[in-house]
Parts: C-alpha cells; structure tokens; sequence
C-alpha cells in the first residue's frame, strides 16, 4: 500500500511539474538523486574504512579461536566486547576478560548473536545506516525508522541465537553483563539493549517478535532509481 502511493505520487508530481513548466522534470531528480547517493557512497566507503582499520588494530593481539562451535577472533588481553568486523569477510571478536565473565549459556547466545550479524554481513548494513543517519541528522522524522531499523536488526540476531539453541534467560543474562561496555562496531552485542530485553519479554509472552520493517539501509538507492525510472516513464507526453 505505502509503495503504491509512493509511485502514485510520484507519477503525480512529475507530470505536474512537467505540465506547469514544459521543462523536462528530470535535471532537477536526476540531480538531486545523483548528489545523494554520491554522499551516501562516500560515507559508507569511510565508515568501512574506519572498520578495516579497527580490525588491522586489533590483528596483532587476536587469535583464531572455536568456541561453542563458532568460529571467531580472541581479543588477548582486558577486553570484554564481542562484535564483528569486516565488510567483505565478516569476523567475530570476542575478548578474554567477556569470556571469562560469561558462564557458558550466556557466552554461547553472545557468539551466536554475533553469527547472525557475520552471516548477513552486518558491518555493511551497519555502515549504510550509519550513513543515512549522517545526511538526515536535521531530519528527526527520517532518523527515527533508521535508528529503529538498528533496533530491528539487533532483536533478528537474538532470534537467530534463540532458534540456533542459546535461551531467553542467557540472552538477557548477557545483556545485562555487558550492557554499557563500549562497542568499536555498531554491530556489537551490547546494543540496544534495554529494548532488546523487552523484545525478549515480548516473546516470552507470547507476542509477535521483530516486525518486518523495510531494510531501510537499502531503500533510498532504490527509491531513486524507482522515481527517475517514473519520471522517464511520464515525461514522454510534455516537451523537453
């Protein structure tokens, strides 16, 4: 329904703009659309920098480690993170004194959190959001569903721990273990945690889980090809 209308309306201001000017719609959309996903490109390509280089800082004092069946990266030393890195090759990271602190089923709904986020590349998701977030910082109305699409992605990897054997009692348990530690990921386990634990309660009541909101860190590149698709599509009738 929303798509509907936002093609409708679409359709609708193009031919407006071309019926009341005479002038090809398109320069000013094409424009625009080009400037904005120019931008986006950019800040996703320094946030994925900003990660690689994370790892490369963490590489001297990290070891390829298995536990609870999952593969991931030992942070040696005082560090009690866990969260992943990497756009092209997600890893997990995990440190020494977080595992020392977790008891078994709590350590194992951790790392299988941080699978969900390695398996659907969550660094990248987590760089494209943070993007839009920084080109619609004066638009509270647009942040609000990106921050929430945040929110959605961290409550899909407790669902994904839950369903791959790690319980609700160990997510939470976790949770508040680690709640407040400073992440160097967005994608990290600590996030989001107080509407994480009420996403869990939800659960536990028997309510729906996460709800299936648009994957907003794709959606505007999408959009833009949609509008300048439709434009091209109406113009043909007016003068150019």
């Amino acid at each position: 329904m929303v798509i509907a209308a936002g093609v409708g309306a679409t359709i609708l201001v193009c031919s407006m703009v071309a019926w009341a000017t005479g002038v090809d719609p398109m320069t000013g959309f094409e424009v625009a659309s080009a400037v904005s996903i120019a931008a986006w490109l950019v800040l996703v390509a320094h946030n994925v920098w900003r990660g690689r280089e994370l790892a490369l800082a963490i590489a001297s004092r990290s070891i390829p480690v298995q536990i609870s069946g999952i593969r991931c990266r030992l942070i040696v030393g005082a560090d009690s993170r866990a969260f992943v890195l990497g756009a092209i090759r997600p890893a997990i990271y995990v440190g020494q004194d977080l595992i020392d602190t977790l008891d078994a089923d709590e350590l194992r709904a951790v790392l299988l959190h941080e699978e969900f986020h390695q398996r659907t590349w969550g660094p990248l998701r987590s760089a494209s959001l943070e993007a839009w977030m920084t080109l619609t910082q004066p638009l509270r109305r647009l942040r609000e569903p990106l921050a929430d699409r945040f929110v959605d992605l961290e409550r899909a990897a407790d669902l994904y721990a839950l369903r791959h054997g790690a319980t609700t009692a160990g997510i939470a348990s976790a949770l508040l273990r680690v709640d407040g530690v400073e992440a160097w990921s967005v994608a990290a386990f600590s996030n989001a945690a107080d509407r994480r634990i009420g996403g869990l309660l939800e659960l536990a009541a028997g309510r729906p889980g996460t709800p299936g909101r648009l994957p907003y860190e794709w959606l505007p590149p999408a959009v833009a090809a949609i509008v300048l698709l439709l434009c091209h599509v109406v113009e043909g009738p007016f003068p150019g």
